[in-house]
């Protein structure tokens, strides 16, 4: 959800929007893999139930390795699942992103998990849908992540991503 509200302002605000990171970003028509269905936490009846869940949801879509599913992704992941409002999986498979991109003056780059559920194995894929509005557009991937790579992969994730934003 991320990447598509990034695009549409990048798209609306012309040459103050200097450069466009995509972290992850579906909503470029890309092919998918199949994955397992996430779990419903709504109607649980206790707390540890549903952080139970979280955890078990982020191990199917957000985090690769389970041993980075800690007390605080599980937290955030709760936080966030709560206070949504949109239900991503009806947004993210549209291709809406790729309909932000064309005319994208700024620099366009990628960040990708070598891992992302929502992406891998089709990783060249998106950089070539990426370089289809940008020739010259950096694609990273990131060994061992997954979909949550600044997460799960914060380090080497910053260190690119502030030599990206230079």
């Amino acid at each position: 959800m991320g990447g598509l509200i990034a695009g549409y302002l990048a798209s609306q605000s012309g040459p103050l929007a200097e450069c466009l990171v995509l972290v992850g970003s579906s909503g470029t028509g890309g092919t998918r893999t199949p994955m397992a269905p996430l779990i419903s936490w709504r109607r649980l009846p206790t707390d540890a139930e549903k952080l139970a869940t979280h955890r078990k949801n982020l191990g199917i879509l957000m985090i690769h390795d389970p041993r980075n599913i800690d007390d605080l992704a599980v937290h955030m992941q709760s936080r966030n699942a709560e206070q949504s409002r949109v239900r991503g999986k009806h947004v993210s498979n549209t291709g809406a992103l790729s309909s932000c991109l064309p005319g994208y003056a700024g620099r366009l780059a990628g960040i990708w998990g070598e891992h992302d559920a929502t992406a891998a194995p089709y990783l060249d894929e998106r950089r070539d849908r990426l370089r289809q509005f940008q020739p010259a557009a950096s694609f990273d991937v990131i060994p061992g992540a997954g979909h949550w790579v600044q997460y799960e992969a914060h380090e080497p994730f910053n260190r690119r991503l502030r030599e990206l934003v230079k």
